[in-house]
């Protein structure tokens, strides 16, 4: 059965076949959500097995990621 493909669907295959010809290749990975209380416990586990300057760095990355979405 066929169904037809909307135009969202048609330009999102002109995308990845323009970027097939460019030489890439699609890649989908499953990354941490940042924005999850367990990441942010992990992190700071991690931080604290590390030592307070461990700390002190993440502390300073992480401020210089605010506003970003």
């Amino acid at each position: 059965m066929n169904h037809p493909h909307s135009e969202s669907q048609d330009a999102v295959a002109r995308h990845r076949e323009s970027r097939r010809a460019a030489g890439l290749k699609l890649k989908q990975v499953w990354v941490p959500d940042t924005r999850s209380a367990l990441f942010a416990e992990e992190l700071e586990r991690q931080c604290r097995a590390v030592g307070d300057d461990g700390l002190a760095f993440a502390e300073a990355a992480a401020q210089a990621l605010d506003g970003w979405k």
